[in-house]
């Protein structure tokens, strides 16, 4: 979250297993206020549905109260309920990590600005190293909504052809590159390829259990679906590795997809592409 989401947000958060079973919804009242001494309070009420209530997710019921302060593209939480830190990368898109200690679990998490009054959120908690939940959800303005939000469906599943953006961001918050590029799903409905000025891209998926086996280009790896979410970790031999997050909003039909890239295990540059589909 960020301090450009000022003021009362409905949330809904979709809770998968890390073997990627879909496990519940937790609805969330957010407020973000603006104090005195600049910082930004942050409260979020949290509501799990009944299927949640032998679920690590379930003990986070209640009211979870923290401060956020702004340090140019950084954000600090100070506690008491969130401690830790996130850097935006750019308009509408902000990493985190840190820990939440009475909840006792740490956590990374994302945000990204689908449209001015629709946030896609989420990320995962965990035991030290081990996962107890991955999150997808979305938040939109308390006042403006009729409803909770939702999200559905697969991205290929509504259609083949896609367009937008993609942005190549820095560690010190420059941008090395922005180029318009198009996405188009095979007849399987799993595989794509992505062009643009830049480059040639294949996305091959196979399925393995309740994994995929993925080539990313030159990259080999794994990946996992979770709900409209879908996550790839792949490498290479020549030192770089490839971090991959993508999540399809139904309603706005946009994809929306974060890919860190390291080199020698440390991250060297973030590229985000926003995509919409052709109808």
């Amino acid at each position: 979250m960020s301090d450009q989401f000022l003021g009362s947000w409905l949330v809904s958060e979709y809770i998968y297993n890390p073997d990627g079973s879909f496990a519940g919804m937790v609805r969330q009242r957010r407020e973000l206020l603006q104090m005195a001494n600049g910082r930004i309070r942050i409260s979020q009420h949290c509501t799990p549905e009944a299927a949640l209530q032998n679920h690590p997710m379930g003990a986070f019921a209640g009211e979870w109260l923290f401060e956020m302060s702004v340090d140019g593209r950084y954000r600090r939480y100070h506690g008491p309920d969130v401690i830790g830190s996130g850097t935006t990368w750019g308009d509408g898109v902000m990493t985190g990590r840190g820990l939440w200690p009475r909840f006792g679990h740490n956590f990374r998490s994302f945000a990204i600005l689908a449209t001015p009054t629709r946030q896609l959120t989420g990320g995962s908690f965990y035991k030290a190293t081990e996962m107890v939940a991955n999150i997808v959800g979305v938040a939109v303005p308390e006042a403006e909504a009729s409803d909770w939000p939702t999200l559905r469906e697969n991205p290929e599943l509504t259609t083949a052809n896609w367009r937008g953006t993609a942005r190549t961001v820095l560690l010190d918050g420059t941008i090395e590159n922005e180029t318009q590029i198009s996405r188009h799903y095979r007849p399987d409905g799993l595989n794509f390829e992505e062009t643009s000025d830049e480059r040639y891209l294949q996305v091959m998926m196979d399925g393995r259990e309740n994994y995929l086996d993925v080539q990313v280009g030159k990259f080999t790896g794994l990946g996992k679906r979770y709900g409209p979410m879908l996550q790839i970790e792949a490498t290479t031999s020549i030192r770089q590795d490839l971090e991959w997050l993508e999540i399809f909003d139904a309603e706005t039909n946009h994809l929306f997809s974060l890919r860190r890239r390291l080199q020698d295990g440390n991250l060297e540059k973030m590229e985000m592409v926003w995509l919409k589909g052709e109808t």
